[in-house]
């Protein structure tokens, strides 16, 4: 007894194992939604949204309806995406007219004629390009949304897909504040399980988005102007489809439940100094804080050394009025890399021009004034000392910054395209491959 409950545990755990081992079933379809998304300078979104409904169910549906948020909704046009379908057949089968007569190497056994080839096995296949059919639709303004009831030009047969283009622009997604722009955009809701989201997010070209690093080609409305002519015509073209879904500032849901939507907040303005401006002015005075409590210790630990030590006070003197001089032009640089992009270029060139010149006199008064001084206080041969101390730190200083500037720009290494399309990013282990 103890042998065969031993004997029925253990094909228990090995029935456990091989069903663990299976994979799963694979879904086929299922309910997707797309959001290309660009705000203005005055607050409004444009926005072309691709959803993509699966019918589980074994009924056909000829109707969808979709629940905009917003109250301030212009929907521009809306489409549905169809693909014609073909018959293949993907298996021909050898047979012989008869039931007396049997298929024997493409030869009828008895009868000497060739046997029948009959199609056992089709599959369907979807005809390129894709066609686009205006949708008509019945709306109902609710309390913060509106509803549109859609009138499908083909129906969704069961375990099929159907998918739906919008275009449409509100000015319910962006707040200003000041010259920051707060937006808050959410999308559609709609009465089916979704299992994936995408929103991309971007702004007009002369906007800058919060959160997004690096040098972006913002999407403007040249985009929107030549997909609302397409869908107005029923002409769309499949790279605007494919487009829709990306954005600099992208983001991404899994797993909604009918009814819900996802919400993508962010900022974005005019400069880059808008967006920062507490932070910087908070720099700011804290870098003011610090210079001040440098130059008083400094000051008093130059005093402490130097009360009778004449050449203690050219050396210092000169290390760090040369080093003065060298964070001016240091600033400069800095200034001049990313000016434009903090102000605008509105102002680039006034405000440069200005920094230039301060920077200009103050590295004049860093180099004449320890010259004038111990020149007046002393003797010339002091004074020239001084100036000599000046030249001598600048070279040592200037060499140093210049060697740290270079390995913080250091280029990143180009790696050729071989024969055959293989290309190796080491950088970044990447490997691939063009057939």
């Amino acid at each position: 007894m103890k042998k065969i409950i031993i004997f029925l545990m253990c094909m228990m755990v090995l029935a456990n194992i091989v069903f663990a081992m299976m994979p799963y079933p694979v879904q086929q379809g299922q309910t997707e939604q797309y959001y290309t998304v660009v705000y203005d300078a005055e607050g409004e979104a444009e926005i072309a949204a691709r959803i993509v409904i699966h019918n589980y169910g074994d009924d056909k549906i000829d109707g969808v309806k979709l629940e905009i948020p917003g109250e301030k909704i212009r929907l521009i046009g809306v489409v549905q995406e169809y693909y014609e379908i073909i018959e293949r057949c993907s298996y021909y089968e050898k047979v012989c007219y008869g039931d007396e007569y049997n298929c024997d190497e493409g030869i009828c056994v008895y009868d000497k004629n060739d046997c029948a080839e009959i199609c056992t096995q089709r599959y369907e296949e979807q005809i390129w390009p894709p066609k686009y059919y205006n949708l008509k639709y019945d709306q109902e303004i609710l309390s913060d949304s509106v509803l549109y009831n859609f009138k499908l030009e083909r129906d969704i047969q069961s375990q099929k897909d159907a998918v739906l283009i919008l275009y449409y622009k509100s000015e319910d997604y962006a707040v200003q504040k000041g010259s920051i722009f707060n937006f808050d955009f959410e999308t559609v809701k709609i009465n089916y399980d979704t299992n994936y989201v995408s929103v991309g997010v971007d702004v007009d070209s002369s906007l800058i988005l919060d959160s997004v690093e690096g040098d972006v080609e913002y999407r403007d409305n040249s985009y929107f102007s030549g997909f609302s002519e397409a869908m107005m015509s029923s002409k769309m073209m499949p790279d605007y489809i494919g487009n829709i879904g990306y954005g600099s500032y992208h983001k991404e849901a899994n797993s909604l439940d009918p009814l819900e939507s996802f919400h993508v907040t962010g900022r974005y303005a005019e400069s880059w100094y808008d967006l920062n401006r507490n932070l910087i002015l908070g720099g700011i005075f804290g870098g003011l804080v610090l210079l001040g409590l440098i130059i008083i210790g400094l000051v008093f630990l130059i005093k402490k050394l130097t009360k009778k030590n004449l050449t203690g006070k050219i050396i210092l003197s000169g290390f760090f009025s040369s080093l003065l001089t060298i964070l001016i032009w240091v600033l400069i640089t800095v200034l001049n890399n990313n000016l434009y992009n903090w102000i605008g270029y509105q102002y680039k060139d006034l405000i440069f021009g200005l920094f230039i010149v301060a920077a200009v006199l103050l590295t004049l008064i860093c180099a004449i004034g320890p010259i004038i001084y111990f020149w007046s206080k002393y003797n010339a041969i002091t004074g020239v000392w001084a100036l000599v101390s000046f030249v001598v730190w600048l070279l040592i200083l200037g060499t140093l910054v210049a060697f740290i500037f270079g390995i913080l720009n250091k280029p990143q290494e180009v790696y050729p395209m071989y024969k055959g399309g293989v290309y190796i990013d080491q950088g970044s282990e990447l490997v691939a491959t063009m057939e």
